[in-house]
């Protein structure tokens, strides 16, 4: 595990941003005057994997350097998932268009297959639509997202959207394929971005709890380096394992 000083104009975000949860970071870190957790980011180009809106957010602020966690991108340690889309209502839901009616499993399998680009999955019926490319099913996925965002919109891993909508607790599920490394790298390295809770990152480990100072981060880098050592040195890990180790910094 390496903790990175990374200068903030080399680092790309690879998804859109949710500008009210943007704004209320940016006054959290203001107030706080720290940055609690590093930014998880891909060694190679440093592209963000988790943590964009921290990242825009000491943009925001004014900051040079980003305290980042990088990470081995293609390790089998590190996997992608994705979110599915719960709408907690049920919507008064036509025929979507260009959408063929079909079986749940057989939308499933399709989606996982890459033989549909869109699954609109409810107790009552199932919808695929057909495969185009991973960017545009994204993109098609979030302009439904958005039209049914007034019958309430949550995000759940993949199993438990499903149990929620077996349970009856949500109305439909919407869903696309998972992205994976080498696609979340073209998009980025395009300077294109995917829609917001597009990826689920799932770590091997993950940081927590070295509440830098902003104002360190706007100072030169040799200074701000020695001072994180310094950190570093004075406090420990502790390990906590669940889907992913967590290690949180005591000073």
């Amino acid at each position: 595990m390496k903790i990175s000083l990374i200068p903030i104009n080399e680092v790309h975000p690879h998804e859109e941003y949710d500008s009210t949860l943007l704004s209320k970071i940016i006054n959290s870190i203001r107030n706080e005057g720290i940055i609690k957790d590093p930014i998880a980011i891909e060694d190679r180009r440093f592209v963000i994997i988790d943590g964009t809106h921290r990242y825009l957010a000491l943009k925001e602020l004014g900051c040079k350097f980003i305290p980042s966690v990088l990470y081995n991108y293609y390790s089998k340690k590190l996997k992608i998932a994705c979110w599915y889309r719960c709408i907690n209502k049920a919507p008064s839901m036509e025929n979507p268009p260009n959408a063929r009616l079909v079986d749940r499993e057989i939308a499933l399998n399709m989606l996982n297959c890459r033989r549909a680009s869109i699954a609109i999955i409810s107790n009552d019926f199932s919808y695929i639509i057909d495969w185009s490319d991973i960017y545009n099913a994204y993109r098609l996925l979030d302009t439904l997202t958005e039209k049914y965002r007034e019958y309430g919109i949550s995000y759940a891993k993949e199993e438990e959207a499903l149990k929620l909508l077996d349970s009856g607790m949500v109305k439909v599920v919407l869903a696309a394929p998972a992205i994976n490394k080498d696609e979340v790298l073209e998009i980025a390295g395009k300077g294109k971005l995917f829609p917001k809770k597009s990826t689920r990152h799932i770590l091997p480990y993950r940081v927590t709890g070295l509440n830098i100072p902003i104002s360190w981060l706007m100072e030169e880098l040799e200074e701000v380096s020695k001072r994180l050592d310094d950190i570093l040195k004075k406090g420990s890990f502790n390990v906590y394992k669940n889907e992913e180790e967590l290690y949180i910094f005591e000073p």
